[in-house]
């Protein structure tokens, strides 16, 4: 009696170790409100419905890549929720869907209600996402599951896991990359200036970007910039290291922006969702988080926009979607970045990512539709 009352005592403190470390995580990170936090328990403001299909990923990138599953789906009329696992993903997809929430913490109990309310048949997983109850559970009930936009790593054990839990897994390396698929291809505007959009930034590369910043809006009176941050939550110490003048915090509401690029020599957009559009007026782009360890971000959105992409060091997460950017740089230090900028600035040359872009999109299309049909089949099995 006394050891089976040690083992519940345990399961039920690591339950509760679970829900502490991922709120230090969630709150050290993230602005979270406290109505997203009651997600994590299982709280939602609307009542979960059953399912055919459940999609998830981690992150606003990953849930980006889920658009041409959501597309299948709907056209093929199935019912579906998608689960997100950050809350910047969950307010940047549930702009465009209702069918959204917040992924409960990973406890037996939250998993648990949240399978039993939505009873779905099939689980989509972006990439490689795998939380121990989520997929234990989804076992255990006879889910299939299916991996989509994966790539192999240099893990063997991680490979393997994956493997293991799968139904199948889609590589990008046999359908391509979905982030192609669901990036919107926008009319090109007319871009006044040389401008050079510094995207996804981090506070730990602040040193180097307000250094190459300063560069920049040197060079010529044309130069503009446009800074987002990936985190907002950094704004007073970037308030205090920001040592450069005619600079405006942009909230988004006034829709030319060259107006405001003729005033201000720097845009700081302070918010989540935006940055895509700040595409449209940008010649260059910095991705954000290429000089610390985080690897980039999705470089087809400035790509489809026409922007040259500057990349730093590392670019880890944002490798395979290399071969699909042709006007694409990559530099190892703060000089070559200075260098590069300046070689494309005085040379004139007109970028054509778009349509370099557009090219490989159709093929993706179709090998993808192809995965979509076989697990339509295996459902209706």
């Amino acid at each position: 009696m006394n050891i089976l009352l040690l083992i519940i005592l345990c399961f039920l403190g690591l339950q509760l170790l679970i829900i502490l470390l991922e709120s230090f995580n969630y709150f050290k990170k993230y602005n979270i409100q406290f109505k997203d936090y009651l997600q994590k328990f299982c709280i939602y403001d609307k009542k979960l419905k059953k399912v055919d299909f459940l999609l998830h990923a981690v992150s606003c990138g990953e849930a980006l890549s889920l658009q041409p599953i959501i597309n299948y789906l709907e056209r093929k009329k199935y019912s579906y929720l998608i689960t997100v696992h950050t809350p910047t993903g969950y307010h940047l997809l549930s702009k465009k869907n209702k069918n959204v929430i917040l992924k409960p913490f990973d406890t037996f109990f939250t998993i648990a209600y949240l399978f039993y309310c939505i009873q779905p048949k099939i689980i989509c997983i972006a990439e490689s996402d795998t939380w121990p109850h989520y997929i234990a559970l989804a076992k255990y009930l006879n889910i299939k599951i299916y991996f989509f936009n994966y790539t192999k790593k240099n893990k063997p054990f991680r490979n393997l896991v994956h493997k293991f839990i799968a139904t199948q897994i889609f590589t990008k390396e046999k359908i391509g990359n979905l982030k192609i698929l669901s990036t919107y291809i926008p009319m090109i505007l007319h871009k006044k200036f040389d401008t050079i959009i510094i995207a996804s930034a981090s506070q730990d590369e602040f040193k180097i970007h307000l250094e190459y910043m300063k560069y920049c809006i040197n060079l010529k009176k044309d130069v503009k910039i446009i800074y987002v941050p990936r985190h907002l939550n950094w704004k007073e110490e970037f308030d205090r290291m920001m040592d450069l003048e005619y600079y405006l915090f942009y909230d988004c509401r006034e829709n030319d922006i060259n107006i405001l690029l003729e005033r201000y020599n720097i845009l700081v957009v302070w918010s989540i969702g935006n940055l895509n559009q700040m595409y449209k007026y940008s010649k260059i782009c910095l991705m954000g988080d290429t000089f610390n360890k985080v690897g980039g971000h999705n470089i087809i959105e400035p790509g489809v926009n026409n922007n040259f992409i500057l990349l730093g060091p590392n670019y880890e997460t944002c490798k395979d979607l290399i071969p699909y950017v042709k006007q694409l740089y990559i530099v190892d230090n703060i000089q070559e970045l200075k260098e590069k900028t300046l070689d494309i600035i005085q040379s004139n040359i007109i970028c054509n990512n778009k349509e370099f872009i557009i090219k490989k999109k159709d093929t993706i299309l179709s090998n993808f539709t192809l995965c979509m049909d076989s697990i339509d089949e295996d459902y209706k099995n």
